[in-house]
């Protein structure tokens, strides 16, 4: 009860995991008074580049990656801190924890329908050197079921 600055990945503090995003990206551009947008670095999620909050907090992120194909991929995350990732509404990988950052701390299966496939990213900052990144391997199984068997997918796109 001492912890004045908690926060939860259990606590749901927006619709999980099917928000109205639009609504939130309307919501939080005006109290921003810019467009609630995070730039990202090819992979990176940095949510500095949007607010400048210096004690822990909990994060949103919604992108919608659109597949030419359907297809069987991993999920490839590089974290520091906690997430829950859901896509297409079903949660796919999650962790609580604190570690250094790696570009394979969690991998997951995930299975990209043709067309656009919603991902809802919820992150945790608890202290200040978070770090996130996020990327996808096919998963074809040529050569084992392995995520360092596979090619990153570069035919990916951002709606």
């Amino acid at each position: 009860r001492f912890n004045h600055h908690y926060t939860s990945l259990d606590r749901a503090y927006i619709a999980e995991p099917e928000p109205d995003v639009d609504a939130l990206y309307h919501a939080w551009s005006q109290k921003l008074g810019r467009p609630a947008i995070v730039p990202s670095y090819e992979h990176e999620v940095d949510p500095k580049r949007l607010v400048g909050l210096r004690g822990p907090y909990i994060s949103y992120f919604a992108r919608t990656v659109v597949s030419p194909v359907a297809r069987d991929a991993w999920i490839v995350i590089g974290n520091t801190d906690g997430f829950k990732l859901w896509v297409n509404g079903e949660l796919v990988a999650q962790a609580d924890e604190a570690l250094d950052w790696t570009p394979f701390n969690t991998v997951a299966p995930v299975h990209l329908k043709q067309g656009a496939n919603r991902l809802l990213l919820k992150l945790a900052r608890r202290n200040a050197a978070m770090r996130f990144t996020l990327g996808f391997r096919a998963r074809t199984k040529a050569h084992g079921d392995h995520h360092n068997t596979e090619d990153w997918l570069v035919d990916l796109s951002d709606e």
